[in-house]
């Protein structure tokens, strides 16, 4: 009896979360320590895929296997760390690994989504939440405009329709329909790889395309006034006065959803969809229970972030959010959640179901204290196997809370541009064309870093191109 009293105990002590796993990584991320988090995430990397620190280190996380337990979702943080710390070639680099890797494994159909019904949600290869496959490509596209800018050979552009691309899939996904219940059909559509589309092809001339995509923005964000803005400019044939050119800025502000470990009943609506997919999955009768079961909740540090103030030249403008990460993921959890009720309900009866079998079937071939003895040990073994259950807490732990834009016309020359408070940076600005400043603050209370493209940092001294087209009046 205490031999398994002590086994329940250890079941429960060591079902620690993955959250609980990335607290050093996050407290040094979101304290702007972007080294510490940098060397957190390596000894993270490096316990997952039995490498050395040293080794992830030394190859900054690109030598590592992605496809092996969770390091593709830790490489999603490495690429963060990386980015801060200035290196967004490398940032690329490790998105992409990370991409592929969450594509690979998305849940598309029913049988997929409730593959785990014997062990735990963790048991599963981690599929990513929909808003972080959207995520990906945006940063990604965000990296290749620090990288290349727009107006060269990147592929800035390519990730941008890839945001547009994924987003129509994911919406279009068939999962649920054969359980009677779609979720993703009912996600809110966000305007961030429109805008970028637009502004993209507004930088190199095409000011048609430019109009269209701003159009899509802005019925998909009709509350975001940038948006508009865009649509009348783009329009309009003006791009910016002669002689001038345009910073745009990408404020990550503070710190983005994570998931943390609660526990909820099973809905109606939940039952509906376990006793569909029970059938569909194990292909037998499970008699369903209604006790509580784990499930990931999301944890949202604080509602709101302010805006920035951006400002050069005594010109000054501040910034807009295009997307609210927290507010996207958690609408995305609670359409989400009837599926990973109903996963969590058949994994419990399952459960329940095999250990019943298994003491009915001593029982009835032992008819002494040996029987009563073995239909404990079955009972034991049901409550250690379901203490143990745990909710699936995995996400991209570094993402902003906020991804807020702003548009600053300026002459052509070197700006100290300010972004708020006593932050700046200088800016390289060139006539009729783009300048791009990503600004990383997980604590708006702190500096963060300011990256500038590589074609706009003032000791750039490549020829200047060709403006575009002619400004209308």
């Amino acid at each position: 009896m205490r031999t398994a009293l002590l086994l329940l105990a250890l079941a429960v002590v060591g079902c620690r979360s993955y959250s609980d796993k990335l607290a050093e990584f996050r407290g040094h991320y979101l304290q702007g320590d972007f080294e510490g988090a940098d060397a957190a995430v390596d000894r993270l990397l490096a316990k997952e895929t039995g490498e050395s620190v040293e080794a992830v280190a030394r190859s900054n996380g690109l030598g590592v296997k992605a496809g092996k337990g969770d390091t593709y979702l830790l490489l999603l943080d490495k690429a963060m760390t990386q980015l801060a710390l200035g290196r967004p070639e490398v940032a690329i680099e490790l998105m992409r690994k990370a991409r592929d890797q969450l594509d690979a494994h998305e849940s598309k159909t029913a049988k997929e989504f409730f593959a785990s019904v014997l062990s735990d949600d963790m048991a599963r290869s981690y599929a990513g939440a929909d808003y972080e496959l959207i995520l990906v490509r945006v940063l990604l596209c965000l990296c290749d405009l620090l990288v290349h800018s727009s107006q060269t050979e990147g592929d800035a552009y390519a990730y941008a329709l890839q945001v547009g691309e994924k987003q129509q899939q994911i919406v279009e996904s068939p999962l649920g329909e054969d359980l009677g219940y779609k979720p993703r059909q009912e996600y809110r559509r966000v305007g961030i790889g429109a805008y970028l589309q637009g502004m993209i092809l507004e930088a190199t001339g095409s000011l048609d395309g430019a109009a269209r995509a701003y159009e899509r923005c802005a019925g998909y964000e009709p509350d975001v006034a940038i948006a508009q803005e865009a649509v009348r400019r783009a329009k309009g044939g003006r791009y910016a006065e002669p002689g001038e050119g345009v910073l745009h800025v990408f404020y990550l502000a503070g710190p983005g959803p994570f998931y943390a470990t609660g526990t909820s009943p099973p809905t109606d609506l939940a039952l509906r969809i376990a006793q569909i997919a029970a059938a569909l999955v194990t292909d037998s009768y499970v008699p369903l229970m209604q006790t509580d079961v784990p499930v990931p909740v999301l944890a949202v540090h604080v509602p709101g972030v302010p805006r920035l103030e951006v400002s050069a030249f005594g010109r000054k403008t501040a910034t807009e959010t295009i997307l609210d990460v927290n507010m996207v993921a958690g609408q995305q959890l609670e359409k989400m959640m009837p599926l990973v009720l109903a996963r969590a309900v058949i994994r419990r009866a399952v459960k329940a179901t095999i250990t019943t079998a298994g003491s009915e079937a001593v029982k009835s071939s032992n008819r002494n204290s040996t029987g009563d003895a073995a239909e404990f040990g079955f009972a034991l073994a049901n409550l250690i196997w379901t203490a143990s259950e745990r909710a699936d807490t995995r996400s991209w732990s570094s993402l902003p809370a906020h991804i807020q834009v702003a548009r600053l016309p300026l002459p052509a020359g070197v700006h100290t541009v300010r972004f708020g408070g006593e932050a700046e940076a200088d800016v390289r600005i060139k006539a009729g064309r783009d300048a791009y400043a990503v600004v990383i603050r997980p604590d708006p209370g702190r500096p963060g870093v300011i990256l500038v493209d590589r074609l706009s940092g003032p000791a750039d001294s490549g020829a200047d191109l060709p403006e575009i087209g002619e400004s209308k009046p």
